[in-house]
This record gives structure tokens, sequence and C-alpha cells, in this order.
């Protein structure tokens, strides 16, 4: 059974994804989320592995990323996120 930490198939083609898996994972929850400049996938940014379970609040209701469309993935990606201080 694959679990979340366990990359998948495709997952271990990309060249920075295979070197992420050389090192232990971080098993933590981050707030926030990198995306792979060589195939585009989102990845943690702190292990940068690929094989992360990506959350977000759209309409005040939160959801796996997984269950968007592409457009709604694109416009995530698309996002700007901004430091308002002590928040």
């Amino acid at each position: 059974m694959q679990d979340e930490t366990t990359p998948k198939p495709e997952d271990k083609e990309c060249p920075v994804n295979k070197k992420a898996l050389e090192r232990p994972s971080c098993m933590a929850t981050v707030p926030g989320i990198k995306y792979c400049d060589v195939c585009g996938k989102a990845m943690c940014p702190i292990c940068e592995r690929h094989s992360v379970q990506q959350i977000s609040r759209v309409t005040g209701y939160v959801g796996a990323v997984s269950g968007f469309n592409e457009g709604k993935k694109q416009e995530l990606r698309d996002r700007k996120r901004y430091d308002i201080g002590g928040r």
C-alpha cells in the first residue's frame, strides 16, 4: 500500500526528486509549497520531495488540491504570498 511518504513511480523520474530521495524526508507540516523548476510539480520546500499532500482553503473550505481541476491548480500556482508581519 502506498502512503503519502512513498514516492509515486512518476515522481522518481524528475532529477530533483531523485536527488531528494537520497535524504530523509522531513515529515513536516509546512505553511507553504514550492514548485519544481524542472517538472513543475508541487514539492516540499524543506526536503524537496514531490510526494506531498497539498491542501488549500477555497471559499472557506479546506480540501485536497489533488481534487482540483487543472485551472484551479494553475490559479493556486500563480498566487502571490505576502508577509504581513506578526501573523
